[in-house]
């Protein structure tokens, strides 16, 4: 049994022919333009118009039918846009076989098809506000309630959202770790929107819109139909969405087919890990990735993580990069060779290896950490990052009762947040 069609459907296919509209539009522009102003025989010319003013025809009807069955947008607008293509049609077709000049009908034609432009852009403003309020209206969902995949991912090949209803339907799928670069990412709103040819281009020239193209090409060289990229693919208009994907992107990560780390300020045509370690005092500081706070569960969750550098060359993995990645993060080796799950590796341990290490929200440095500990805990930005780790710790005391390695773990956020610190350092200095 197929899922109920609903309005989120219908306007996602009405976008789609709205944009199959403007190429037609453009192309019959092209053909006009193109025709040459005297010509002794413009049957070829005529041919291509009404083969391209038919196609037009077929979509409008095709949006004709699809508008009746949704309240989106008064399907009389479609009527007007039929009307139009009649006048096209008969135009063309009074038009002589053989014309010394057909100025004036190419003009007549350019006239009605900035009348059909008029009406499709205002269709299309319409429609895509009615799509972006059917996908965004917030949920009734449970926060700590985790999934094992994600719900929404990318399609690789169109570089669109698509919706997976439960983690029983969502496909293999590539993942991607990266650093935000402010101003340059596209949101979930944005990518919702972009299906409009309007919203497009005012996000294309983006940084961030580039490196999902480039992600997508290069999951599709895996054979990948699918990626999650965090920025775009959690809609942060929903808190309970949001709250279940933070207390979910271990899983998420973890149940990648692979996860791409793309290390945007690192230019060197060889890449050496090592290197970047001996000189990051000196001459080359190592990639800002190394010092986030959520990219620690990216390179410890996923079963295989590929690094590329700023050009998406690949540059290595994590299993043949695990002595240098070992100096730079202070995990070791073997967590790192064989896998996180295959380690039995102490809460404390977990907890130092992160306490370094940045976020643009102080909150996350305590969120950052939920996946690594097994733990759920709702997030409240705003609250401080005192407050964060204080109720971290009380939900690893209900989540491990009596477990013997917190028990010199203070209760106290701001105590806690030095303890780790303090953990942190006699780990360094006994490596």
């Amino acid at each position: 049994m197929s899922a109920p069609v609903t309005s989120a459907d219908i306007t996602a296919v009405l976008l789609d022919v709205l944009q199959c509209l403007q190429k037609d539009i453009h192309l019959l522009q092209s053909v006009i333009m193109s025709a040459p102003a005297t010509s002794a025989d413009t049957t070829a010319v005529a041919t291509s118009l009404l083969d391209v003013v038919q196609r037009l025809q077929n979509n409008i009807h095709l949006l004709h039918s699809a508008l009746r069955s949704t309240p989106v947008t008064s399907a009389d607008t479609t009527a007007v846009l039929l009307d139009r293509l009649q006048c096209l049609q008969s135009v063309i077709m009074s038009a002589p076989v053989t014309s010394a000049d057909i100025t004036a009908v190419a003009t007549l034609l350019l006239d009605l098809l900035q009348c059909l432009q008029s009406v499709i852009t205002r269709m299309s403003a319409s429609v895509t506000s009615a799509y972006t309020t059917a996908v965004a209206t917030p949920s009734s969902l449970n926060p700590l309630q985790k999934r094992t995949r994600p719900r929404r991912l990318i399609n690789t090949c169109t570089i669109k959202l698509e919706e997976f209803p439960s983690d029983d339907s969502i496909p293999p799928y590539a993942i991607l770790s990266h650093c935000w670069t402010e101003g340059q990412e596209i949101s979930y709103e944005e990518m919702v929107n972009c299906r409009s040819p309007t919203w497009l281009s005012s996000i294309s020239f983006k940084s961030g819109y580039e490196k999902i193209v480039a992600a997508c090409r290069q999951a599709r060289r895996t054979r990948l139909a699918y990626i999650w990229i965090d920025t775009c693919c959690i809609n942060k208009g929903d808190h309970g969405q949001q709250s279940q994907d933070i207390n979910s992107m271990f899983d998420y990560y973890k149940n990648s087919e692979v996860c791409y780390v793309y290390l945007s300020d690192y230019h060197s045509p060889r890449f050496d890990i090592r290197a970047m370690y001996d000189r990051a005092f000196e001459i080359s500081p190592t990639p800002r990735w190394f010092s986030r706070g959520w990219t620690l569960q990216e390179l410890i969750a996923p079963s295989s993580v590929e690094f590329f550098d700023a050009e998406w060359k690949r540059c290595g993995d994590r299993w043949t990069l695990s002595l240098s990645l070992r100096r730079i993060t202070g995990i070791s080796e073997d967590v790192l060779e064989f896998g996180y799950g295959n380690m039995d590796v102490g809460l404390v341990e977990r907890m130092s290896w992160a306490i370094k290490r940045e976020t643009t929200k102080e909150e996350d440095r305590a969120y950052c950490l939920l996946g690594l500990l097994d733990v759920t805990m709702e997030p409240h930005y705003g609250e401080g990052v005192e407050s964060a780790f204080e109720r971290l710790s009380n939900v690893l005391h209900e989540r491990y009762p009596g477990h013997r390695q917190l028990e010199g773990m203070p209760k106290n956020g701001k105590i806690m947040v030095r303890y780790l610190f303090q953990e942190n350092l006699h780990r360094t200095l006994r490596d």
